[in-house]
């Protein structure tokens, strides 16, 4: 459902207006649609991609291997740029972040 998110904008499943009780069988038989405007905008393979993430039966889900090597995630993976220890957030700004946090805004 996380990928569903970030790609579209909203939850697989209609949720405004409904019982709860509604939801959760739709959530439980993995009745969803693409029919949100923001599908269309999508490659072919993320559609595939969700639709192989919200297969209901786990055991038809794909592990993270088969989801790494999918045509969706792989030519994401080639335009990735690498980020080391050294890239990343330093030791120095990460204590700075969590002093501003803890401030009384003083």
């Amino acid at each position: 459902m996380c990928l569903h998110v970030m790609l579209c904008g909203c939850f697989p499943f209609e949720t405004r207006g409904r019982p709860v009780d509604a939801v959760l069988r739709d959530v439980n038989a993995a009745d969803f649609t693409f029919d949100d405007p923001g599908w269309s905008k999508l490659s072919p393979p993320a559609l595939e991609m969700v639709r192989l993430l919200l297969c209901r039966d786990s055991r038809e889900r794909p592990v993270l291997e088969e989801v790494l090597q999918h045509q969706f995630c792989g030519a994401a993976l080639q335009e990735a740029v690498p980020c080391t220890r050294d890239d990343s957030l330093k030791d120095s700004d990460y204590d700075k972040a969590l002093a501003a946090l803890d401030s009384d805004g003083d």
